[in-house]
């Protein structure tokens, strides 16, 4: 975004001269920065995962939590940054049991150790009959690999952080209003 101001307020100048020379100027930097773009679009989309050697295994792991735990009807997904990996950058959504009493006490921030087998998601068919594309729709997310039901433990609360104030905020906040409005009787 700064990259993109600046070369917006450069174009600015050199074309209120009016002279070829600025508008050429101007496009070399578009297409040198346009090329980085597109140069590190396919670099992140064709580096190796340094998890791929432990694909299909059981492997043990610390990480960090880097999202909100997001509750379904009996499950409970989190998403968990590897530490000790050198070059790791993608992330590994976990998915457990939501009643597990550890699984009540991790928030975004806290440092994790994850037990299970590492697996590759696959895509599945819905039950409208279409494929949906698991594996797309994680790597968006920066989602490289799955864990479905490990062993999990607290190693360490997060740190402060903004991001951790303001989960801590709105379930807070949805603490009170599920406090204050009563479940319909079924």
């Amino acid at each position: 975004l700064v990259v993109f101001i600046g070369v917006s307020l450069f174009a600015a100048r050199f074309l209120r001269r009016d002279s070829s020379e600025s508008i050429l100027t101007l496009l070399a930097v578009l297409f040198l920065f346009g090329g980085f773009g597109a140069w590190r679009m396919d670099s992140a989309l064709h580096s190796e995962s340094v998890l791929r050697a432990y694909e299909g295994q059981e492997v043990m792991f610390e990480g960090n939590v880097v999202s909100e735990v997001e509750y379904r009807d009996v499950h409970a997904h989190v998403y968990i940054e590897p530490v000790g990996f050198p070059d790791a950058h993608e992330r590994v959504r976990v998915t457990a049991d939501r009643f597990l009493e550890t699984f009540a006490d991790i928030s975004y921030g806290d440092v994790v150790s994850v037990t299970g087998i590492l697996k590759l998601p696959e895509a599945f068919e819905t039950d409208g009959g279409r494929t949906f594309d698991y594996p797309g729709y994680l790597k968006v997310r920066d989602v490289h690999y799955v864990m479905e039901r490990p062993r999990i433990e607290k190693v360490q609360d997060g740190e402060s952080s903004v991001m951790r104030f303001l989960f801590t905020q709105k379930h807070t906040f949805q603490s009170a209003i599920e406090d204050a409005i009563l479940q319909p009787m079924a």
